[in-house]
């Protein structure tokens, strides 16, 4: 942990799908990449920390939820006209 502190950052590629992007199940959403071997347990760690907060708050949960609410009452709000209809 010295190690990590002095070199004065994390050594890692984080990249990910673009934010609201619709995502079939089973693909990759963020992949995560050590940059320095000497780090080799920093994925793991990060990993772990990651997956119980996701675990704890069911973040996964809620684009899902979301997509599919606005997918059954887009044609209701529709027909009731456009001062029920959202920006976006």
């Amino acid at each position: 942990m010295e190690k990590l502190i002095a070199l004065g950052y994390l050594p890692l590629r984080i990249k990910g799908v673009p934010e609201g992007s619709a995502v079939t199940l089973g693909n990759v959403l963020v992949t995560v990449t050590n940059t320095e071997p000497g780090f080799f347990w920093l994925v793991g760690s990060l990993n772990h920390i990651v997956e119980s907060m996701v675990h704890l708050h069911g973040c996964h949960i809620f684009p899902e939820d979301a997509s599919t609410l606005r997918k059954i009452c887009s044609p209701v709000v529709r027909q009731l006209g456009p001062c029920c209809l959202p920006d976006s």
